[in-house]
């Protein structure tokens, strides 16, 4: 007689765990190692290799003491092991890559390395990365294996391909921190990728090209691509082919202004990164042909994996279209061979090879959406759409586009801080376009590659699908921009607890059959743990509690008392300050910009201030304050005035001719925003317990050094016993304006970033402030601030914070205390 089928399995102390099921926990349990490591600094490798022998020699102990006593090892240990393993690991891989750049940064340089990915354009420059194996500083030469970033200004034609050999010569930057709360990190985003370096090119002869090496991706892929991209641009008009290559193929192409805020507006920007959703089409879609055409199976699957392969390394290989690509082609493996591909363990397998080859992509955003709508779209589907009427195609969409809307919002909100309650409508009508758009789009392109002619006849279709997709979309983001939710990034322990609620939600029946089988057989009494009678209903009790324990924490969080907070921007050479009251009024003091004659394109009003605005959950700015007209503090502002509603303008009453102080005058009547002149000596409560009262300009002066520093707007503000002096770019022939109205305050935001012509001995002695701070720019043409400020300032006691060492500063106070916090290095000071 034939022995009966063995199914595989591991034992534990309390049931018999399906090996797929198993994988699945101990790779959760790796991925929480790797995340934990990212809260560790850095070890050293030999405390490193100490560690693993530690960790190596415990298990193996482990294992012989339960092998002697015939028992398994227990599970639940194994897990703790692949916990370890997975923290262990990130550490070693952060080890063996260290930043070999440190010393050379803000050096002119001569570097020398080879192209290892293809170009970007962002925000009209482009962007590629450069391995460097030797790099010349001054006399000295140096061997080391180290990434850099380089931006492009030059031309496309000019950029270096894929694997060509580089010489660059420029300036070494050291990728910037974030500088602001919820603000852009670059030097993380960048190590990610392994790279701790930025080298800018603006000329030939900053970048000279030298030989190519011979590399797989750069013979076959890199060409490939460039001609799949100069395909869509021959069949389609330059704005058209971004949007379709994007759609379809995930390129990261730059997009009007319009069609980006409604993709962002709506939460649709998912359509335009190669995602499950592209790579299950094509694959889908290439397999009904492919059996249309009678091909053999066999020969079916290798085709459809080659595909694949091919266009995730065309879409840029990000965390999404690699996941996409990987459990693809897991089933489409396990379909060759006859095994039914289980899901759990597909995710499992994509996402440990993700981390294994990059244990940082865990911190990217595009990867964590990925794989928790992948994994929400399963669990949520089947149970939402046996809840909906009507029929069975329309239940699974709906259900499906719910189900992913509920897995990625925690992430957008903690992340993006826009949600539309008209996203799900967009996503409803949009997702039926796309399932039409990628196919056909991409089918297009292979016939375009193939010849122009070929594609032709179909070029019109795709565009009459664009245009569908579009316009509805556009019209829809117009009319309900008013309606979109501005909400205030949460504590990343929030963003766990709402998971943990969410699963406590909907599988409370499976948990609290959980809760019973593991615990519930045990009662405690003063000598210990022992067996006692199981109770019926305990696992759904402790359930239950659980999750109104989760929503009590929520509940505190959310409804806690808010003190008074100010935060001073890091915009730069420029000034930009945002105060918050208790009662949840925001006031924004300037927007900081950057001066006409530097000739950037960098605007702090778009990247900095607004991004900062929706991290704090601020939609509307109750008063706008414009201290005067210089374009380092208001150039950002139209950028502000723009995206978000203003209830109050206040400014000074000097009539400055100023082009950007016209048009935010424009903006203001356009908009029927009320405009206010502050007055000498006026003042009023905004809100119980918190005053503010205007100190200058009085009467309007002209013929100063500066005009418009001399009729700029000084305030106080107070709340409880604390108070806070606002001076603006005021000079210290006008600080006399301001003794009949001075008293010591707390804390002083510095006139005029420091400048020796402000901030007085005489002005210092009257105000006597605790704290000053001081909004400058790193490295700024001015000199700013002076060493004679920085003395008087040192001389009356204060403790100075300077927004080019310190980044952003935040000062929060009840009332009473004050507590001080900056961005970098997060310094955190209380003041009695």
């Amino acid at each position: 007689m034939d022995p009966p089928a063995l199914k595989p399995f591991i034992f534990n102390s309390y049931e018999v765990v399906p090996l797929r099921r198993t994988l699945f926990r101990f790779v959760i349990c790796f991925l929480a190692g790797v995340v934990c490591a990212g809260f560790v600094p850095s070890q050293s490798p030999p405390v490193l290799i100490v560690s693993a022998l530690v960790s190596f020699s415990i298990v193996c102990f482990g294992w012989w003491i339960t092998h002697r006593q015939h028992r398994p090892f227990p599970v639940s240990l194994l897990m703790v092991c692949f916990l370890f393993a997975g923290f262990l690991y990130s550490q070693t891989y952060d080890a063996f890559h260290p930043n070999l750049l440190t010393p050379y940064y803000q050096k002119s340089i001569i570097a020398y390395g080879e192209v290892v990915s293809a170009s970007e354009k962002r925000n009209g420059k482009y962007h590629y990365t450069v391995l460097l194996d030797h790099l010349q500083a001054g006399n000295e030469k140096v061997s080391l294996t180290d990434r850099v970033e380089v931006t492009d200004v030059r031309t496309k034609e000019q950029l270096p391909a894929y694997g060509t050999r580089v010489e660059l010569r420029s300036i070494l930057q050291e990728p910037s921190p974030a500088r602001n709360p919820g603000g852009y990190d670059d030097r993380k985003v960048l190590a990610r990728k392994v790279t701790h370096g930025r080298i800018t090119v603006r000329t030939e002869a900053q970048c000279v090209t030298y030989g190519k090496r011979f590399t797989f991706y750069g013979f076959l892929m890199e060409p490939l691509r460039q001609h799949t991209e100069q395909t869509i641009q021959t069949l389609f008009p330059s704005t058209e082919a971004d949007l379709i290559g994007g759609l379809v193929m995930g390129f990261a192409n730059e997009l009007p202004d319009e069609w980006k805020s409604a993709f962002q507006s709506l939460s649709l920007t998912h359509l335009l990164a190669a995602s499950g959703m592209n790579v299950g089409l094509i694959a889908g879609s290439l397999f009904f042909l492919l059996k249309r055409l009678r091909f053999p199976k066999r020969l079916s699957d290798a085709m459809v994996i080659c595909i694949i392969v091919i266009f995730v390394s065309l879409a840029g290989a990000g965390p999404s279209v690699v996941r996409a690509g990987l459990m693809a082609a897991l089933a489409v493996f396990g379909s060759a061979h006859s095994r039914k591909a289980d899901f759990f363990t597909m995710v499992a397998v994509a996402a440990l090879i993700s981390v294994l080859y990059l244990p940082m992509v865990t911190s990217d955003v595009g990867f964590q959406l990925s794989f928790v709508t992948t994994i929400g779209l399963f669990l949520l589907t089947p149970r939402i759409a046996s809840r909906l009427p009507g029929p069975r195609w329309i239940r699974s969409a709906l259900a499906i586009t719910i189900a992913a809307q509920i897995a990625s919002l925690p992430i957008l909100i903690y992340f993006f801080n826009r949600v539309s309650p008209f996203s799900l409508a967009a996503n409803l009508y949009a997702m039926p376009l796309m399932f039409v758009l990628v196919p056909v789009g991409f089918a297009v392109i292979v016939l375009g590659s193939v010849h122009p002619w070929l594609a032709i006849p179909f070029v019109g279709l795709v565009r009459v699908l664009v245009w569908c997709l579009m316009k509805p979309i556009v019209w829809l983001s117009n009319v309900t921009a008013e309606f979109t939710w501005t909400i205030a990034s949460p504590p990343t322990w929030g963003v766990w607890l709402i998971y943990l609620l969410l699963l406590l939600l909907l599988f409370w029946r499976q948990a609290a059959a959980w809760l019973e089988r593991q615990f519930g057989q045990y009662s405690f009494r003063t000598s210990g743990f022992i067996p006692a009678k199981r109770f019926k209903g305990w696992g759904s009790k402790a359930a239950i509690g659980t999750g109104f324990l989760l929503v009590l924490l929520l509940a505190a969080y959310l409804l806690q008392p808010k003190p008074l907070r100010v935060t001073f921007l890091d915009v730069g050479q420029g000034d930009s300050a945002l105060i918050e009251t208790p009662g949840g009024q925001a006031i924004l003091v300037d927007g900081g910009g950057t001066p006409s004659f530097l000739e950037s394109d960098f605007d702090p009003g778009e990247s900095i201030v607004l991004p900062f605005l929706r991290h704090q959950g601020i939609s509307a700015i109750d008063y706008l304050v414009v201290t005067h007209a210089d374009e380092d503090h208001v150039k950002g502002l139209l950028a502000v005035i723009n995206q978000v509603q203003i209830r109050h303008l206040i400014v000074s009453g000097y009539d400055d001719p100023a082009r950007v102080f016209q048009q935010i005058l424009g903006k203001a009547k356009e908009k029927n925003i009320p405009v206010y002149r502050s007055l000498e000596g006026v003042g009023w409560p905004i809100e119980p317990g918190v005053f503010w009262r205007f100190l200058h300009p009085g009467a309007i002066r002209t013929g100063t050094r500066s005009d418009a520093n001399a009729n700029c707007i000084v305030f106080e503000l107070s709340y409880g016993r604390r108070s806070f002096l606002f001076t603006g770019d005021i000079d210290g022939e006008e600080e006399p304006d301001l003794f009949p109205y001075l008293h010591p305050v707390d804390v002083l935001k510095v006139a005029h970033h420091g400048s020796q012509h402000s901030s007085t001995e005489e002005f210092l002695a009257r105000s006597r402030p605790q704290v000053a701070v001081i909004s400058v720019g790193k490295r700024n043409l001015y000199h700013h601030p002076s060493p004679q400020t920085i003395k008087n300032l040192t001389v009356q006691g204060a403790t100075v914070f300077r927004t080019d060492q310190s980044g952003a500063v935040t000062i929060t106070t009840d009332g009473n205390r004050l507590q001080i916090e900056t961005v970098m290095g997060q310094n955190k000071i209380s003041v009695p």
